[in-house]
């Protein structure tokens, strides 16, 4: 195989890998906007003042919209209750780490 053909192998995995992570993103933030609806309707939401600092808790994820007056409406998603929105973003993090180690491997890096 030549350097020439292993390129245009390696820019066809690339593109796959993009277009997987892609479909994976889409889908994630699907989930989140389901999620932010869903905690709008019940009211489940922290309303933060212009400058004031938002809450963050190590692994939660979260979704913010911005209103009128530089106010931002914060919802926590806690994994419990949301299972499918980590499991789309383990998956979407899993695809990511294996394409780069995929890259890395044919590009001759140790990792």
């Amino acid at each position: 195989m030549t350097k020439e053909t292993e390129l245009a192998d390696i820019r066809v995995e690339y593109a796959r890998a993009r277009g997987e992570f892609a479909v994976l993103e889409g889908e994630m933030y699907r989930e989140l906007t389901y999620a932010r609806a869903d905690l709008r309707n019940r009211g489940d939401y922290v309303e933060y003042s212009p400058g004031e600092s938002y809450v963050t808790v190590p692994d939660m994820l979260t979704a913010a919209e911005s209103l009128p007056g530089g106010v931002v409406r914060m919802c926590y998603l806690d994994p419990g209750e949301f299972p499918e929105l980590y499991e789309a973003r383990r998956k979407r993090d899993e695809k990511a780490d294996e394409a780069v180690r995929w890259f890395l491997d044919r590009l001759g890096a140790k990792w």
